[in-house]
């Protein structure tokens, strides 16, 4: 808990905010798109202040902690409705030994005792960490601090390049704070490579000449194989409307290794590795994304600025 003292040091500091545009920078809305419909309906002076916490990451994302905290702070500045209160404005009005305590803040309780001091109605916090195979973990959680009910939760694992690791942290931030009719599904494509080449996508297979549609926003984990070919793993982040390319460059099969073709399925016999174990292996739907726990919605700005729940 934080000392009564420091909270209210932090309360007097920071006092009331009038409505004014998030510190964040945002992209004014496009006429015609949802986030500029959302906008014009929006009732005049209804604003929900969001508190953004620096992301906790693990040693080895520790060089991008600030660039993924800016990335997520700067999604949350884009929903209509949203006043954004980010980390380095909280620390800015606590005192050294509130900030102190921040940093060790992450249960439910606190962040609320912390959030309902700056007049924050929602605090955004989250995670980068690694797993034991290498794998990368992104997890935000929004918490209504008005109710202390967990409105979403999002958690993407990411197998790719850890320079690739900003895009999933913001499409992890536009599946945690929009809603899906605001992140319409996008497609992935795969260049490169011959028109029968066949692709798993999260473990569904199709043709290298079909693009994958109607595919959730976030990372998707690929396998390419071609006949004659050494079977390519690899990871994609699809977009809100938009289609991924993925070039793909298939090297040939050492001639040890024979190919025997099952269905339009591969497995090397021969070589010891088996490309169709792999793909199976995968499954379907690897990431677990938007799990709403509360019939409050994230974008429920009016309900939220009142105290609802």
């Amino acid at each position: 808990m934080f000392a009564p003292l420091a909270l209210g040091l932090a309360l007097a500091a920071i006092g009331p905010r009038p409505p004014s545009p998030a510190p964040v920078s945002a992209a004014a809305p496009v006429p015609g798109t949802p986030a500029a419909a959302a906008r014009c309906a929006e009732p005049a002076g209804t604003r929900v202040r969001v508190m953004v916490l620096d992301l906790a990451t693990a040693p080895r994302f520790a060089s991008q902690r600030g660039a993924l905290t800016h990335i997520v702070a700067e999604e949350a500045a884009r929903v209509p409705g949203y006043e954004i209160l980010s980390a380095d404005e909280v620390r800015a009005v606590l005192s050294q030994e509130a900030n102190r305590q921040l940093m060790g803040c992450d249960e439910s309780s606190c962040l609320a005792e912390l959030a309902a001091a700056l007049d924050a109605a929602l605090v955004v916090s989250g995670r980068v960490d690694a797993a034991s195979d290498g794998t990368a973990m992104i997890a935000l959680s929004l918490l209504n601090t008005h109710a202390l009910v967990v409105l979403n939760r999002v958690s993407f694992p990411w197998g790719g390049a850890d320079e690739a690791v900003p895009q999933v942290a913001r499409a992890a931030a536009q599946t945690l704070l929009l809603e899906p009719r605001l992140r319409p599904p996008g497609a992935i494509r795969v260049l490169g490579v011959p028109l029968s080449t066949q692709v798993y996508v999260d473990g569904v297979a199709s043709l290298a000449s079909d693009p994958f549609g109607d595919l959730a926003v976030g990372p998707h984990e690929l396998i390419v194989v071609g006949e004659g070919k050494v079977p390519v793993h690899t990871w994609a982040v699809v977009n809100a409307g938009a289609v991924t390319d993925v070039e793909v460059v298939l090297e040939d099969q050492p001639a040890s290794s024979a190919w025997l073709w099952l269905g339009g399925a591969a497995a090397v016999v021969g070589g010891g590795a088996v490309a169709l174990g792999a793909v199976l292996l995968l499954g379907k739907g690897t990431v677990e994304a938007g799990v709403s726990v509360s019939s409050l919605g994230v974008n429920d700005i009016e309900k939220l600025a009142a105290g609802g729940n």
